[in-house]
């Protein structure tokens, strides 16, 4: 007997339809809660992208269906934050998100809906953690992250793990009460400088970002502290400006930054920021009256898209582990597989982070991984696509440059192994002298991770300061005139080559200021008082505390003493003029750039004019309130415009002072 097949309903496909949309419902929210919610993820960006696309589409097709789900009635698709111990606060205007496109065809799309004459700005979409900052009679009361989008995390007492970016008042022309929207996120230099210099080294900048704003105050990492910044993208009062482009402007004045700028050749060819952790690009249309009058539904801003850019992934046979020990005697795994082509860049080690990642992946000799690649100059393993059949490949038990016993520590977000072997660990020896000779602290050249392993091998380097007394043939004539030239040195650059723990070179600078001048015996005794740290600003109990015991080991002294004999002391550039001042309008060159630059040069720039500025920069554009304030304490004003250079502009002002 045949079976007859009733034509399809319209009853039918709507419960086909609906099913799906349960199912992508249910995926989106949950893998969504894990990554804003819990700092996790189990799929890559781009299959959770795949979900809400194809939500997307259906939505667009059935939108009486797509009511009926949570997740298309919030701003963000995820749940209402519970992280305890941080209080829930309720948004007046919702924090929304930008619809995604992926494709510059997408992106021609939603352009044609605007004239032809269109001024578009564009700029970095920054991959850290969206927050707002509120203001009440024109200083900073709070700090919040966004949550579900309307309702966010109390997160005020993490701004001290922010840099400058963050002003404690506004201007007050402003309005008195205001709340200022952003980015937080960390550079890419110091999230690798935090992962050189700590002991719970993080797999990417973002879940970092988010787990240590997001960290109650006393679970927070000091070793953050002063590493994020904050990136200003919205405020809820356009201050009389028409243009998004000019509003940018009235922000920077007030000592917030803004993204990267770009233009529409960086979508076109899929240019990343090299500075800063990002995953695509903003367009905004310019007319804040145009944005103002098309307004935004209950998920998105009509009148801007976020370009994502394409994700660099592929699946390769895997091959091995490599388990290296870090200065800090952690020894961390880095996956070696079939080499591949990722964005353009042949690729054959990845990395795997920690021994808890490592377990979770469950590798075996004929595993299959996919590696992604996106923004960072390391790929990593993403998933194990096909975990195969294979023998089991096994963490160490052994240090595998010492052959220690290797201690197994667990925390609640991370397990690690480490090698207590400090004095005698030849990997860790290593990596030690690498970062003493390294770019960020004596910066001497010519001799990396091969030259410096043989010099360790064969014995001639028994401890970091051995370096200097190393001679021909050992070292080549010219690495012996680097190593010469090194020996010349700030007190910063030589405090940071001492090996204190989580101490960089811009912490090294702080510390330096502290102790004054003179690189003597008694600078150790100094790090070895506690209350001497923490008086410092940027330095807590949990920085100073590892720093007095470090102070107080024999064999760190026994380095750090001959360091201090074998290094010459010389003027420190930042200290170098002692002139302050300040900069209004625009110069032609990014204020971070600029400050750095300055500083470079024994110049400090500061965002606000005040009595102990020493001048007054006026590039284009210039703020009448910073005019008026330099004016009004006498401070001298200097022209930006008409130097052919910054270092004219700068060699102007020394001179002035002089």
């Amino acid at each position: 007997m045949a079976f007859q097949v009733a034509p399809a309903t319209e009853s039918d496909e709507q419960d086909v339809i609906f099913e799906e949309m349960e199912n992508l419902s249910r995926q989106i929210t949950y893998h969504a809660d894990l990554f804003f919610n819990k700092d996790r993820q189990e799929i890559p960006n781009h299959v959770y992208d795949d979900l809400v696309k194809r939500w997307d589409v259906l939505a667009e097709h059935r939108p009486d269906l797509a009511e009926l789900f949570a997740i298309h009635q919030r701003p963000v698709p995820i749940h209402t934050p519970t992280n305890e111990g941080l209080k829930i606060i309720k948004f007046d205007q919702p924090m929304i998100s930008l619809k995604k496109v992926y494709s510059m065809e997408e992106v021609e799309e939603f352009q044609k809906k605007f004239p032809p004459d269109t001024f578009y700005w564009y700029e970095v979409k920054l991959d850290g953690i969206a927050l707002s900052v509120r203001y009440e009679n024109w200083r900073r009361v709070g700090m919040f992250t966004r949550g579900s989008g309307l309702d966010g995390e109390d997160v005020t007492h993490s701004i001290r793990l922010f840099d400058d970016s963050i002003p404690e008042y506004i201007p007050s022309h402003w309005p008195a009460d205001m709340e200022i929207r952003g980015e937080g996120v960390i550079s890419y230099e110091n999230y690798r400088q935090y992962n050189e210099i700590s002991t719970k080294e993080k797999a990417n900048p973002r879940n970092a970002v988010s787990g240590w704003v997001r960290a109650l105050l006393k679970n927070q990492d000091e070793a953050v502290l002063g590493m994020l910044s904050f990136r200003i993208y919205w405020s809820d009062n356009n201050l009389g400006q028409t243009e998004y482009s000019h509003l940018l402007g009235e922000w920077s004045e007030a000592g917030f930054r803004p993204a990267p700028p770009c233009d529409i050749e960086d979508i076109k060819e899929n240019r990343e920021d090299i500075h800063w952790p990002s995953d695509g690009i903003v367009i905004k249309h310019n007319d804040l009256n145009v944005v103002a009058e098309l307004g935004h539904n209950n998920r998105f801003s009509h009148s801007a898209r976020a370009y994502k850019f394409p994700f660099a992934e592929a699946t390769t046979p895997f091959e091995s582990i490599d388990w290296a020990t870090s200065k800090v005697g952690r020894v961390v795994p880095t996956g070696i597989y079939q080499a591949i082509k990722l964005g353009g860049v042949w690729c054959s080690r990845a990395l795997i982070h920690n021994y808890r990642n490592f377990m979770e992946l469950g590798l075996r000799e004929d595993s299959k991984v996919v590696i992604t690649r996106n923004g960072d100059v390391i790929p990593q393993v993403s998933v194990v696509a096909d975990h195969g059949t294979g023998k089991m490949l096994e963490a160490p038990t052994e240090c595998p440059d010492c052959g220690s016993v290797l201690e197994l520590r667990v925390t609640k977000t991370s397990a690690d192994l480490f090698c207590n072997n400090v004095s005698g660990c030849p990997g860790q020896l290593l990596m030690r002298c690498l970062a003493m000779v390294g770019k960020r602290c004596l910066d001497i050249r010519g001799i990396g991770p091969i030259v410096m392993g043989r010099l360790i091998d064969q014995g001639h380097v028994n401890r970091p300061a051995d370096i200097f007394a190393v001679e021909y043939p050992w070292l080549n004539n010219g690495n012996l005139d680097s190593v010469k030239c090194a020996k010349e040195q700030p007190l910063d650059r030589i405090i940071c080559a001492l090996g204190l723990p989580n101490i960089s070179l811009t912490r090294a600078r702080k510390l330096a200021v502290a102790w004054g001048s003179g690189s003597s015996p008694a600078l150790l005794d100094w790090f070895g008082d506690v209350d001497n740290i923490v008086k410092i600003s940027g330095f807590s109990a949990g920085l100073a505390l590892p720093i007095a015991e470090t102070a107080k080991d024999p064999d760190w002294r026994d380095n750090a003493l001959l360091l201090l004999s074998t290094l010459k002391e010389v003027p420190m550039a930042f200290l170098g003029s002692g002139l302050k001042g300040c900069v209004t309008g625009e110069l032609g060159q990014p204020r971070d750039l600029l400050t750095r630059y300055f500083e470079h040069h024994g110049v400090e720039l500061v965002n606000t004019v005040s009595k102990d500025c020493d001048f007054l920069i006026v590039g284009e554009k210039p703020s009448n309130s910073k005019l008026l304030k330099a004016a009004e304490l006498g401070i001298r004003i200097v022209s930006g415009t008409q130097v052919d250079s910054i270092d004219t502009l700068i060699k102007h002002i020394k001179q002035g002072a002089a």
